[in-house]
């Protein structure tokens, strides 16, 4: 895929009651950006921690199940969400990450897509998909 325009979609299903998942756009374990969720919120991650949180969650997330889709369109972030992979919602919130490089960070690495998982359980992926934007 292009370093700067792609997209990747995942279905997360939580496997346990203290256990978040998500997608990121990923420099370094420092620079890392992106949005998940758990079973009470939605998580907004910015150079590695939780930087929002949004207590508004779809109904079906209560069974810890959630489709996720990050964008990365020229280094600026957008992310949706989805109870069913059908009916897709836009995450209020972004990045522009342009400054996220070499230059600025060192590393000679380039912002790459991830999924994360955390906390005491497991996170079970189904229906990955990435795509080259360009």
């Amino acid at each position: 895929t292009s370093a700067h325009k792609y997209e990747v979609e995942a279905c997360l299903e939580l496997k346990g009651e203290n256990t978040s998942a998500g997608l990121v756009a990923y420099y370094d374990e420092n620079y890392h950006f992106g949005f998940g969720f758990n079973h009470k919120q939605m998580l907004r991650y910015r150079r590695g921690q939780v930087s929002r949180t949004e207590s508004k969650l779809p109904q079906a997330n209560q069974c810890g199940k959630m489709w996720l889709r990050l964008r990365n369109d020229a280094n600026v972030l957008s992310a949706w969400y989805s109870a069913d992979g059908k009916k897709w919602h836009k995450y209020p919130w972004g990045f522009e990450i342009s400054g996220v490089h070499h230059n600025t960070v060192y590393g000679f690495l380039f912002v790459r897509p991830g999924i994360f998982a955390g906390g005491d359980g497991q996170v079970e992926v189904t229906d990955f998909v990435l795509r080259n934007l360009d």
